[in-house]
């Protein structure tokens, strides 16, 4: 498994409906999700996948409401996590 981070940046101001449709859709990932949030400033958020590829984060990310409304547009970079070293054995993506 690789992890890759997804930017999402807001276009409009989602409902309070809305993002709760967003946040199932992010814990119907269960372990492929890694981590997500929003950024404080209101500017969107940023998800990380535990996936084999980038085809497969963007399949994510295209069935996401905030992308199928067009509240956000995402960018998607494949990430190394190298701090706090961990071993092998603790690492989440095995």
């Amino acid at each position: 498994m690789r992890l890759y981070t997804v930017i999402l940046e807001r276009q409009i101001k989602p409902s309070p409906e809305q993002i709760n449709e967003h946040v199932s859709h992010l814990k119907s990932l269960n372990e492929l999700l890694f981590a997500s949030g929003p950024f404080l400033d209101g500017s969107g958020g940023m998800v990380i996948l535990k996936v084999s590829t980038e085809k497969e984060a963007i399949r994510i990310m295209e069935r996401d409401p905030f992308i199928i409304q067009k509240l956000s547009t995402y960018t998607i970079k494949e990430w190394d996590l190298t701090l706090p070293e961990i071993s092998k054995e603790d690492s989440p993506i095995g």
